[in-house]
């Protein structure tokens, strides 16, 4: 395939993913209290869809860099697994404090071994975060004005991670300010973070896949190309008919 047609491709997957975000937001603001548990709330199809695109995403990685990349890359297996944990809501299913919860290693309700599991899972995580934006973040912002598929998915879905993370809680953030907020505009932002939370794993699984097929192919061998060009085989004499 061309190499035009091939961008062509990921740039129109890069567009349908951006285009279910108001899609799906749209969708949320339509629903009734009791539809949008389905749908948009914890546990509904959104989040499930969201966890499962982290999955996926590991699965492009792994079926396309195999097990050299793998060892070599370990930790883009990890922040996308911490991803897909959060959603299904690992994070805190086993304790009665989030890991990630900046309380989660003073509170009493957390034993001393479930809190030394938690921080050396953090740890991991962190370690793998400081890989990831030492290696790649100067190549990234050189590179991401050129708007190639690659630069680009990963742009877009660092900047819906980042505004996800800004309105995740607003209410209660604003109220400690003392800046009130009424309830619908509440509702309005949790549907805007899960839409955008949907979009995040899918825009990751477009620059992976856009990164494994456009990595030069392993070259044939000498012994290959001979076999593969012999002079009576292009001329449609088979060698043993001479």
């Amino acid at each position: 395939m061309p190499k035009q047609a091939a961008n062509y491709r990921y740039y129109s997957a890069i567009l349908l993913i951006l285009a279910s975000v108001p899609i799906s937001f749209a969708v949320a603001t339509q629903l009734h209290k009791d539809q949008l548990a389905w749908f948009i709330m914890e546990g509904g199809i959104v989040e499930v869809l969201s966890a499962i695109g982290y999955l996926f995403c590991i699965a492009i990685i792994l079926i396309g860099g195999g097990c050299r990349y793998l060892r070599e890359h370990w930790y883009f297996i990890v922040l996308l697994a911490a991803f897909s944990a959060r959603e299904f809501d690992l994070d805190k299913r086993f304790t009665a404090v989030g890991v990630f919860k900046s309380k989660f290693v003073l509170s009493p309700d957390v034993g001393l071994v479930a809190k030394m599991i938690g921080v050396s899972v953090v740890v991991v995580i962190l370690i793998a975060v400081g890989k990831i934006l030492w290696r790649y973040s100067r190549h990234f912002l050189v590179n991401v004005w050129k708007f190639k598929p690659l630069e680009l998915a990963i742009g877009w879905a660092g900047a819906f991670l980042i505004i996800a993370k800004t309105i995740d809680g607003v209410g209660r953030k604003l109220a400690a300010l003392g800046i009130p907020i009424n309830e619908t505009m509440i509702e309005n932002l949790m549907y805007l973070e899960e839409s955008l939370e949907l979009a995040i794993p899918y825009l990751l699984c477009i620059a992976a896949s856009f990164y494994f097929n456009s990595r030069p192919r392993k070259p044939i061998s000498l012994s290959q190309k001979t076999t593969q060009y012999l002079p009576d085989q292009e001329m449609g004499v088979h060698p043993n008919k001479r």
